[in-house]
């Protein structure tokens, strides 16, 4: 086989090794949800849900992310570090409303998460 072939099998064997590894290496610890509210049943029908993340997120990620079933129109804002979605509407009674941050979100740093949380509650 001429000198210059066998190179070149050499080179795109170590690319491929090199993209697999970076697909496989740990990309860092998830961004977890560090407190959420409500929780429970009985949740007053005007109250906002709140979502604390791990540590700082990129805004509009976290908006894009955020998922309400049933739908609520809202609006979002931030206090420090915290996501607040504040219905425009008290929301259904006597209903179970499922949170889901879907994968996508990212840090500040441009990292995103592979996995969605979710928790629901119930409102009174």
């Amino acid at each position: 086989m001429p000198y210059s072939l066998r190179l070149a099998v050499v080179v795109a064997l170590l690319t491929l090794t090199i993209a697999v590894l970076a697909a496989l290496t740990p990309r860092g610890q998830e961004i977890t949800l560090v407190e959420q509210s409500p929780v429970g049943s009985g949740v007053a029908r005007d109250s906002a849900i709140r979502l604390t993340f791990s540590r700082p997120v990129d805004r509009a990620s976290a908006e894009a992310s955020f998922r309400l079933l049933p739908l609520a129109a809202g609006r979002f804002s931030w206090e420090g570090e915290t996501l607040v979605f504040t219905p425009a509407q008290p929301l259904a009674a006597e209903t179970t409303y499922n949170v889901t941050i879907r994968r996508g979100l990212r840090d500040r740093a441009g990292r995103s998460n592979r996995s969605e949380t979710r928790w629901s509650f119930r409102t009174e």
